[in-house]
């Protein structure tokens, strides 16, 4: 007797594992098509994300093209805890307009180290614009300042 329930446990679980199989292919069939069509409507209505622009310390004097709405990164290098941050000199805020500051610390280095500061600005306007940043102490102003980074950006329509 126990014989007999033990095959009628071992065909109901090959019964079962064969369904749960044919359910779990079918799933990922459907999740695979769902995701083929998801990227395929992706480009239908997509939103355009504006154009990036990264401009580095290595790119100082330099005049630099963008079309309006185009995102412009620029990415020094900057160690707060010495005291001394990257701030903006000057800026046309009517041809490109401040969005954001980021400091990112490198992975690499220890507590007090370095990182990099990303401004984010945005080209609002056709037009010419000087974009002049100093690397100086907050609380010292005048006598501290150490470093400008200065570039032009050409905002077109």
């Amino acid at each position: 007797m126990r014989k007999k329930q033990y095959n009628i446990l071992i065909l109901f679980l090959k019964l079962f594992l064969a369904n749960a199989t044919v359910i779990l292919v079918i799933f990922y069939t459907i999740a695979i098509f769902i995701s083929a069509y998801a990227i395929g409507e992706e480009d239908k209505g997509k939103i355009n994300m504006p154009e990036k622009i990264a401009i580095t310390q290595s790119d100082h004097g330099k005049i630099f093209k963008a079309n309006q709405g185009n995102l412009i990164l620029i990415r020094v290098p900057e160690n707060p805890s010495t005291g001394y941050c990257w701030e903006i000199n000057t800026s046309d805020d009517q041809i490109i307009k401040f969005a954001d500051s980021d400091f990112f610390m490198n992975l690499s280095t220890a507590i007090g180290g370095g990182g990099i500061r990303t401004f984010t600005f945005k080209a609002q306007s056709p037009g010419t614009a000087k974009l002049e940043l100093k690397l100086r102490q907050e609380w010292d102003a005048k006598k501290s300042e150490t470093e400008r980074f200065e570039v032009t950006i050409e905002v077109q329509e």
